[in-house]
């Protein structure tokens, strides 16, 4: 499972390579990662979208579109993003791939199909399930030492129990 700062890297990488970038087509090979809209949309409604800079909130990488619209990926345990020329294999279980104005392409791949993904406008990213819940960024310069003790003091035992409760 991607940790923060795994999902870092992912993030360096991706805004490095995608934004600006177009999508021209759009397949799904497994829809099961697929939660929101429809999958019979979810191509449509990819097509021609255009990326802005990558974003993360918690484990979900926020891919942005110049519409308005956010691709949202939480890849959970073996969720994984492949971006690579069209004639390169797929190491593992292809899930959907975006072929790119660049003449690339950016697959999702997940072996145990365990991951979701959520095409959302982006005022709407509260509608994805326990989104809206999460606790703040561990990297939000907002959480200072001061507020992290201050948080710690209301919860006796285990820190590890404390530190993914709060």
């Amino acid at each position: 499972m991607p940790e923060l700062p795994d999902l870092e890297n992912i993030l360096d990488f991706l805004n490095a390579h995608l934004p600006g970038v177009g999508i021209q087509e759009v397949e799904i090979k497994q829809p099961l990662v697929i939660r929101q809209p429809a999958i019979s949309s979810f191509g449509d409604a990819l097509k021609g979208k255009v990326f802005q800079p990558v974003r993360r909130r918690g484990k979900f990488l926020l891919l942005p579109f110049t519409s308005g619209d956010v691709m949202a990926i939480n890849l959970m345990l073996h969720g994984r993003l492949q971006y690579c020329a069209p004639n390169e294999k797929a190491p593992m279980r292809l899930c959907f791939l975006l072929s790119l104005a660049n003449g690339m392409q950016l697959r999702y791949l997940d072996r145990n199909l365990m991951g979701k993904v959520y095409l959302v406008p982006e005022e709407e990213l509260g509608k994805i399930p326990r989104f809206s819940e999460m606790a703040p960024e561990a990297l939000d310069p907002e959480v200072t030492l001061e507020v992290f003790q201050k948080r710690l003091k209301r919860h006796p035992g285990m820190i590890k129990n404390i530190l993914v409760n709060d």
